[in-house]
């Protein structure tokens, strides 16, 4: 008898930790994407700025995109 109770709470544990894995996964993606949109916005800024100011030269011509530049 004391198996099959030792099996129960051994399913019982092994669903407790699948369910805290799923709400551990959700705040380890919410604090990531924090992060990854911080460094996206950042990145965008630093190549926009970059263009205007001629650090970076991005033909849009050549890569189809016709009317953004003279």
């Amino acid at each position: 008898m004391s198996e099959i109770v030792n099996n129960i709470f051994t399913i019982i544990a092994a669903g407790l930790v699948l369910l805290a894995g799923v709400f551990i996964l959700r705040f380890v993606v919410r604090f990531a994407w924090k992060f990854v949109r911080t460094a996206l916005i950042i990145l965008s800024v630093i190549i926009i700025a970059g263009y205007f100011f001629g650090i970076f030269d991005i033909a849009f011509q050549e890569i189809g995109i016709k009317g953004l530049l003279p």
